[in-house]
């Protein structure tokens, strides 16, 4: 075995216990200065390591930062109780409006399409929900 692949063993089996102290860490409910102190590790130690798996691990997976700035656009959901509203309506929850399209509001790269025959409330509820995000 050539000293380059050793170098590569010792790094992966440094790697593997590493990411083994922080699933602990984790799994502890502790925050990490917390958990370091209980278990002898310096928080600067302990955050080197930290980030040396999560290196490792990107890596291995070949992620790249396109990756990971489309993945913080994940869609979020809010769930909205109609039923709730429909017992106030003072206008007809359903209106049948030929020819008419839905309402679509776009924030940023997110998209939101509202049927065109949604009540006034749940449209209101629905723009209360968007002031949120």
């Amino acid at each position: 075995m050539s000293t380059e692949n050793i170098k590569l063993v010792k790094e992966h089996i440094k790697l593997k216990a590493w990411a083994l102290e922080v699933k602990t860490q984790q799994e502890s409910g502790l925050n990490p200065t917390a958990w370091c102190r209980l278990n002898d590790i310096k928080p600067s130690s302990f955050y080197h390591r930290l980030k040396r798996v999560r290196d490792a691990t990107l890596e291995n997976a070949q992620i790249t930062s396109t990756d990971i700035a489309l993945s913080l656009q994940t869609p979020s959901f809010a769930e909205i109780d109609l039923s709730k509203m429909n017992s106030t309506n003072k206008f007809p929850s359903k209106i049948d409006y030929a020819n008419s399209s839905n309402i679509i509001i776009n924030i940023n790269s997110a998209s939101i399409e509202i049927p065109a025959n949604a009540s006034p409330e749940a449209i209101a509820t629905i723009l209360n929900v968007v002031k949120t995000l």
